[in-house]
Formats: structure tokens, sequence, C-alpha cells
């Protein structure tokens, strides 16, 4: 059983539990400041290095506590629709900084009617996204500032890749050629032997640099 698959597996054990309502449906991101986190049974773009190497199933990110925080927030999201789940995290987002979607798991259609309707609602704020899904990014509000991530087993989707949606390379060799419409490298779980390139994620040399002053994927 590979890493996903164990996460999937507690996510599925606890979506089976009785869980508070939640007190906020907006997360705290230690590298952007806000964001929205998703469940990984709607990760269905993914690839091999996916099910390997996810960092949301590491750490604390990845605990029952935080997972269960993600499904009761799925779950108030569902039983209130959108118009209404999207007034509440309009409050709950503050000014400055970005707001990142996803920060765990990826896209499905609610959340795309979602994460368009947040961004009528603020549109003062910054908006980050970062997918597997090249369907769901498509779809998403132009105010939000979309990155599509690839690896060397799904290069070869580029091709329909728009010009308003950056290209990801998450690196876990040196060997893999990597095509210059690639706007930014993440080098998988921090190996600092993989970093050199000059488009290698500031964060991932510096954790002093983070997302909000640094913005290269956005």
């Amino acid at each position: 059983m590979n890493l996903y698959e164990k996460s999937l597996n507690l996510e599925q054990h606890l979506s089976n539990s009785t869980l508070a309502l939640p007190d906020h449906i907006v997360s705290q991101n230690s590298k952007t400041g806000q964001s929205f986190r998703s469940l990984l049974r709607f990760c269905s773009h993914r690839t091999h290095l996916c099910s390997q190497r996810c960092y949301a199933c590491r750490g604390p990110i990845s605990w029952a506590a935080s997972v269960s925080k993600a499904i009761a927030v799925r779950r108030w999201i569902e039983q209130n629709g959108i118009e209404v789940s999207a007034k509440r995290m309009a409050t709950e987002i503050y000014y400055g900084g970005i707001f990142r979607w996803m920060d765990r798991g990826d896209f499905d259609p609610l959340t795309v009617l979602l994460a368009n309707r947040v961004v009528e609602l603020r549109p003062d704020v910054s908006y980050c996204a970062f997918s597997r899904n090249l369907d769901a990014l498509k779809s998403l509000n132009p105010k939000i500032n979309k990155v599509y991530s690839v690896d060397n087993r799904s290069l070869g989707t580029i091709h329909q890749v728009p010009n308003s949606i950056k290209i990801a390379f998450m690196k876990t060799d040196t060997c893999t050629p990597i095509p210059k419409v690639v706007k930014i490298v993440f080098p998988i779980n921090h190996r600092k032997n993989l970093l050199g390139s000059s488009i290698d994620c500031s964060f991932f040399k510096d954790k002093r640099v983070k997302c909000a002053g640094c913005r290269r994927c956005y």
C-alpha cells in the first residue's frame, strides 16, 4: 500500500465519523497565509509520483485532526450550498497575502463553483490555484493565478495548457530535461541535492522566503 492509499484509507475511515461543525471553513497556510483544504478523494488526475511522494500525506496536514476538519468543512459546504458557503468564506478571508486553492487534495465541480463565487465576492484578494486537473484550472475565474503541476509521467499534457496557466514541474532527479515552458520547479520532499536550477522554487531554497513575498508562481 503506497502513501496515498494509506492516507485515503484514513480519510474514508474518518468520513464515517460524527464530526463537529467547523469553526472556520478557511484554513491557515504557512506559505501563503490562508487556503482552502480539499480531500484526497478528489485527486482524480494524480500520477505515480503523487501516490508515492504526496506532501499532503505526510506531517501535520495528514494527521487525523486536520483531515477530520477538512471533511467537516466539505460536509458543511454540501449541506449549505455554494452561495451561503462562499459568503461565509468571504468574511473569513483577510485582506492582503495570497489565498491558495488547494493546499490538500484537488478540485471537483463543487469547489470550482465555490472558488469562482468567492472571487466575485472578494475581488480585492490575490488568489492562486495549484492543480493536476487541467480542466478544472481552465474553468476557474481569470482573477485566480493558476499553476498546472506536471512530472516526468505527465509531461505529454503540457501542449494542452493555455498561456494563462503557468506550468510547474515536480523534480525527482537531475536527468529529466525540463521543458522551456515550465515556469517553476519544485524539488520533491525538500531534497537539497535536487536544487540548482534558476527556476527552482524560492521557498525550497530558503524557508524564510514565503509565497506572499516571492510570487514567482503568480
